[in-house]
């Protein structure tokens, strides 16, 4: 999209999230464009997104546009389209709040690389779901710069439907999904400590632990945007999956369930009361019962045949890894400003 400016003679600059400066990028030009492109997260916008967008200063009717990523699968011929649902309504609707004249939102289809549930595809999938994105992304943002609107789309409806039927697994995502799933990651024995992973997080989620041999140690600070994975160059960074599973199964859905029940029971409160204490009991016991198996799992991985056998029991370990093509790290932790053609 920032070529495609660039070709009809408007600079553009592409700024990663966590290098923004709001305060002095936000100048008051109602020429500008100002897109919020993320990927989707839990059928919804990521956290980091959210947050960013919360704490942006007033936007003054400034032009603004959201784009969401979703992960696509092929299988043979057969393309699976991915669904952002709510991620693009829900920042358009937070930059409306702030202020923002939104001009219109739109979900391109670029492969899936959630490798904590699947392998990366095969190069010539990847090449052809890019391949298809591309001209969508192009045509949206060639609308915009054109002085149009992009809201009553044939996507953008089923976007909206999607997300209402599935907004109660993106509010699951962003209670417990989102903090469960930064607590399922560890390095193998292939690790040397390098902290590249912890270098290039976006949201510095990631600590080296153990002054003798550093480990890479994940906060709930994660967004499980599987940039480590991808560019750890040793291949080391695991998601243990039979953990997880054992872990929600076996511990935390009994032992929140029971304690619920429990204060439920004990305080007597009105209906609307023990539904409110219901939850915040589940929620208080889910986030200690992950944090505690983390530092369980953290401790196990110090131990080499400990750790061999804990990467050999996760999928994870048997999967190819995903990186866009032809992106590099520094794509991805830099501005890049693309100048217009002299004329």
């Amino acid at each position: 999209m920032a070529r495609t400016a660039q070709e009809k003679g408007l600079p553009a600059t592409l700024i990663p999230l966590e290098l923004s400066e709001p305060g002095k990028e936000l100048k008051n030009d109602r020429r500008a464009l100002i897109g919020f492109v993320m990927p989707t997260h839990g059928f919804t916008a990521p956290w980091s997104m959210i947050k960013f967008i919360l704490r942006l200063p007033k936007g003054r009717h400034l032009p603004a546009f959201c784009l969401a990523t979703q992960g696509q699968l092929k299988c043979g011929p057969v393309l699976i389209p991915g669904l952002s649902a709510t991620a693009t309504f829900l920042s358009a609707f937070l930059l409306y709040v702030k202020g923002f004249h939104v001009r219109g939102v739109e979900s391109i289809n670029m492969p899936s690389n959630w490798m904590s549930l699947h392998p990366a595809q095969k190069p010539h999938s990847i090449r052809t779901i890019v391949n298809r994105g591309q001209p969508r992304a192009e045509y949206f943002i060639t609308r915009l710069l054109n002085g149009k609107i992009n809201w009553l789309t044939a996507s953008n409806l089923v976007e909206f439907i999607g997300g209402l039927i599935l907004l109660p697994v993106a509010c699951g995502y962003l209670l417990f999904g989102k903090t469960g799933m930064a607590k399922i990651y560890f390095a193998n024995n292939a690790c040397n400590g390098c902290g590249r992973c912890a270098e290039i997080c976006a949201q510095k989620a990631i600590i080296m632990k153990n002054s003798l041999h550093p480990r890479p140690f994940w906060t709930y600070r994660c967004e499980s945007c599987m940039r480590c994975m991808a560019f750890c160059p040793q291949t080391a960074i695991e998601v243990n999956q039979p953990w997880v599973i054992g872990l929600f199964f076996y511990i935390v859905m009994p032992l929140s369930t029971w304690l619920a029940i429990r204060v439920v029971n004990f305080a007597q409160l009105p209906y609307w009361w023990n539904i409110f204490i219901y939850g915040v009991v589940y929620l208080v016991t889910y986030l200690s019962s992950v944090a505690v198996s983390y530092l369980i799992l953290f401790g196990l991985t110090q131990f080499k045949r400990l750790n061999a056998m804990l990467t050999h029991t996760t999928f994870s370990h048997y999967y190819r890894r995903y990186r866009e093509p032809a992106t590099q790290v520094n794509d991805l932790t830099r501005k890049q400003v693309f100048q217009a053609p002299r004329k």
